[in-house]
């Protein structure tokens, strides 16, 4: 259905936290986009008129005729996004819209969903403009591996994020953030095992969050330790994770004396 576009696309990708488990009120079927009028009336629960949307990022073939332009770049892609949306309302009849920023949203059974195009297959200038997708891409990645490996991670960050807007640190806190500190919490629990139940993650979430010295020493997350076969570190996780604080740290002081000299 899709073949008549001038790249294919070979993957997609969802990078919501809804599609992970990891939202605690992901977003649910939008009466109004069944029919004009549909479910009204029938409870006194306030409708939105913009839906969440639920991200997925769309992976395109590489090329080596993308242009050399960073503008060029952006038009090509809103080309490219408007070609999809075409063929998609041809193929399937989901109404769509095209934004500015090449976006493409879809409503479809009730939910909307936002498509990101990435051509980072076509060079080294489209992999620098696409450099944000490409780091929540790997950060979907990782947190849905880390997901499907321990059953109570999910819930975990759930209970976490609800806890931070609760204390009303949101502002404070990104998603992505709490999301790896709980990763942290299961992927590197020290000398004790994994936590087996959302109430021992949570609790060890609100020890790392109490006792770790963000201050002076970044929070190291070993991706690799993520893809292993059992609840305790690699045995060359530790000794990364200390080569890595090492090496930030000295440049953290630094950032830090250059702010206390400003002021």
């Amino acid at each position: 259905e899709m073949k008549d576009v001038p790249l294919k696309v070979y993957n997609v990708q969802p990078i919501s936290a809804a599609f992970r488990g990891c939202d605690p009120f992901p977003p649910k079927q939008h009466p109004l986009m069944f029919g004009i009028g549909a479910s009204l009336g029938r409870d006194d629960e306030v409708i939105s008129a913009c839906p969440r949307t639920l991200n997925v990022l769309v992976q395109l073939e590489g090329s080596g005729r993308w242009p050399e332009e960073k503008e060029e770049i952006v038009k090509t892609k809103q080309l490219m996004a408007i070609e999809i949306a075409e063929k998609l309302k041809q193929s399937f009849g989901t109404p769509n819209i095209v934004s500015n920023d090449g976006t493409v949203d879809i409503l479809h059974e009730g939910y909307a969903f936002r498509l990101f195009l990435n051509a980072s297959n076509g060079g080294p200038l489209i992999r620098e403009i696409e450099a944000e997708q490409t780091i929540v891409s790997k950060h979907a990645m990782l947190l849905a591996s880390i997901s499907s490996r321990f059953p109570t991670f999910a819930i975990a960050v759930q209970i976490a994020k609800r806890w931070i807007a609760s204390q009303m640190f949101s502002p404070h806190f990104l998603d992505e953030i709490i999301e790896l500190m709980v990763a942290k919490v299961f992927c590197h629990p020290g000398g004790l095992s994994p936590p087996n139940s959302r109430e021992v993650a949570f609790a060890r979430f609100l020890e790392l969050l109490c006792t770790h010295p963000f201050g002076i020493l970044p929070l190291v997350l070993d991706p690799e330790s993520a893809g292993g076969q059992n609840g305790k570190d690699c045995a060359v996780s530790r000794d990364a994770i200390k080569r890595a604080e090492d090496s930030l740290l000295p440049s953290v002081m630094k950032e830090e004396e250059e702010e206390e000299e400003e002021e």
